[in-house]
């Protein structure tokens, strides 16, 4: 099997008898042997005005350079020609010989360089190694259509894939590693619903700041397409990728394919649906009535352009304001990166958060509370108790501002210079699901499965789409980057089980990390948290200083329970905790009462711990 690469556009300049400058253009990849032999046969007649290399591709032969070439042929070598050791006398004969070859040769030439016939369907056609743009073929088609078709791929056409993976995102790229690591010469395709392929020569990244990186990482990586911002990722992989809108596919989990917008299919092995999710909106907001002329006003934070976009705010918002609606993780991590480098030239940060404080609804109040004051101190001013019910421009009142419209104690607007809409959580895309009549969970909205995050018979889920039955916590959906990663190595194991290797269950218990580095806190957590649910806080004080009634929150541990249980833990600036965290929770022991859960994870001696209370809502 020969082994050619793909090129597409490049020219070459060649120099006639003449001295005139021609270029030929590539225009289509060499498909099979038989047409490598034409290449070298055209090479052999014409060495000089066809210097074909034979491992790049086919060669666009036009009328004008036949010509040339001929003339080099039949002429006497003179000043601006070649010389004699290049060229040669030929007589009439000869020329009319060679006349006759190029005449014969050019019909050959033009179908390799088209290569619109139908023929081209040989068995040794020549598989192509990377990501490329794979187009289904139904058998109906008429031959416009198929030339139409065949003209956007180079891959033989096929309607059968050993694996079919749906979506491009972290857990569709850790289960493709997987099943090569397993399998190296898997036939995989890949689904994504991008609209085209990116420009990574066009479209380069700039280095993050630490706060702003670890926070797209950890809230947003796992629901960005890898093609769109990581696309090496993906093309280094010998896979075709279908571009196709993952909401208009159907599943016919009997039949194992997977019907398409027009009316073609596509048979599979094993297939898996790994469907990013959307940043889930702001309660009164809606992003896609938002204004377009505002959009260089408003940033969603849905992608990694996003973020290098908030790096460089604090010297586009010099002496500015901007506003972060959102109390969540994300909100508050990029209000504080913001407040902290608009130090330098003046640009405030305000964030808006319906609650009483920020991160409210995971902490109890006493410690968002705390945060507060963290924060603020920090340079970030805060707006609490608002829902923010609109954005839209200032107009007269505040030309080239936005008027933000809020809600609470009363209705307010208040105008700023740039917002920042940051929910934290993320919302499943199931549309594939819902066509398909795949079961799914009403409490969290994701695609049911089993442990072996198999949802039928060959159709695995995993990511944030999948509610998976988890052992210690019942059914649960995660959304988080390290669930995205685990979840898709188990499942591309699962998918490439055999009697040697049989599945496995899921039983890893996915954490994610809060990093506010600029005012010391950093916290990790483990399983379901909710500042409404019953929680004791373990917390580590020096008790001189707890003779003074001063309360720091610097090192401690929260439990959230319910009917005695254990059902998250959040790790306050002890992060060192973490694997003993996970112990505990899958262990699920009964508490009997406050002291046990000192003895969970022992931070200090008894004299040096204080435990905070808040019962459940």
């Amino acid at each position: 099997m020969l082994t050619l690469p793909s090129q597409t556009s490049r020219y070459f300049p060649k120099t006639t008898s003449t001295g005139k400058r021609l270029s030929y253009r590539i225009t289509k990849p060499v498909r099979s042997a038989r047409h490598l032999e034409q290449l070298h046969m055209l090479r052999a007649i014409f060495p000089r005005a066809l210097l074909i290399s034979p491992l790049t591709a086919s060669v666009r032969l036009s009328r004008q350079v036949l010509v040339a070439s001929l003339s080099s042929a039949s002429s006497r070598p003179g000043q601006g020609q070649l010389p004699p050791s290049s060229s040669r006398w030929l007589t009439a004969k000869q020329a009319t010989t060679v006349l006759t070859a190029v005449t014969a040769l050019s019909a050959a030439a033009a179908a390799v360089a088209w290569c619109e016939t139908e023929e081209i369907n040989d068995e040794r056609a020549m598989p192509v190694t990377g990501a490329v743009e794979g187009v289904p073929i139904k058998a109906d088609l008429t031959n416009q259509e198929y030339k139409l078709a065949r003209q956007n791929t180079t891959r033989k056409v096929k309607n059968h894939y050993q694996y079919v993976i749906m979506g491009a995102g972290t857990t569709a790229y850790a289960a493709i590693e997987t099943i090569f690591n397993r399998q190296p010469q898997a036939d995989i395709l890949l689904i994504s619903n991008e609209a085209a392929l990116p420009q990574p020569d066009v479209f380069r990244h700039h280095a993050l700041s630490a706060p702003l990186l670890h926070s797209y990482n950890e809230w947003r990586r796992h629901t960005t397409s890898k093609l769109e911002s990581e696309p090496d990722a993906i093309s280094s992989a010998p896979i075709t990728l279908l571009l196709n809108n993952e909401k208009s596919l159907q599943l016919d989990v009997d039949k194992q394919r997977i019907l398409l917008q027009d009316g073609s299919y596509i048979t599979y092995d094993r297939c898996l649906i790994a469907t990013a999710g959307k940043d889930r909106g702001l309660w009164a907001v809606d992003r896609r009535k938002i204004s377009y002329s505002l959009r260089d006003r408003i940033n969603t934070c849905s992608t990694i352009y996003d973020f290098e976009q908030l790096d460089s705010l604090h010297n586009i918002m010099a002496n500015k304001h901007v506003s972060v609606v959102g109390g969540g993780f994300l909100g508050t991590e990029l209000a504080l990166a913001l407040a902290v480098r608009g130090r330098e030239t003046g640009m405030t940060v305000s964030q808006i958060y319906a609650e009483k404080g920020p991160l409210c609804r995971y902490i109890p109040n006493y410690l968002g509370m705390h945060v507060q004051r963290l924060l603020h101190g920090a340079g970030v001013r805060y707006v609490n108790e608002r829902l923010v019910t609109d954005v839209k421009d200032g107009g007269d009142d505040a030309p080239g501002a936005l008027r933000i419209s809020l809600m609470g104690w009363n209705k307010e607007n208040i105008y700023t210079d740039y917002a920042v809409l940051a929910p934290t959580h993320v919302e499943p895309c199931v549309d594939v699901a819902v066509k398909s009549g795949l079961e799914l969970d009403a409490n969290t909205n994701g695609i049911a499965v089993n442990q072996q995050l198999e949802a039928v018979g060959n159709v695995f889920v995993a990511g944030g789409v999948a509610s998976y039955y988890d052992a210690a916590l019942g059914r649960r959906r995660v959304e988080m980057f390290d669930h995205s990663i685990n979840s898709g190595i188990l499942a591309g194991k699962n998918m490439t089980a055999d009697e040697r290797r049989p599945k496995r269950r899921y039983t890893h218990q996915p954490m994610y990390r809060s990093l506010l580095k600029d005012i010391d806190v950093v916290c990790d957590v483990v399983g379901e948290i909710d500042s409404k649910m019953h929680t004791v806080g373990i917390w580590v004080n020096n008790p001189v200083e707890t003779e003074d009634e001063t309360e720091t929150y610097q090192r401690g541990i929260i439990y959230y329970m319910r009917e005695n249980r254990i059902r998250g833990i959040m790790l306050w600036n002890a992060s060192d905790y973490l694997e003993r965290a996970r112990e505990v929770l899958n262990a699920q022991t009964n508490i009997a009462n406050v002291a046990m859960l000192k003895r969970q994870i022992a931070l200090a001696p008894d004299a040096w711990l204080r435990v905070m209370e808040t019962a459940a809502d």
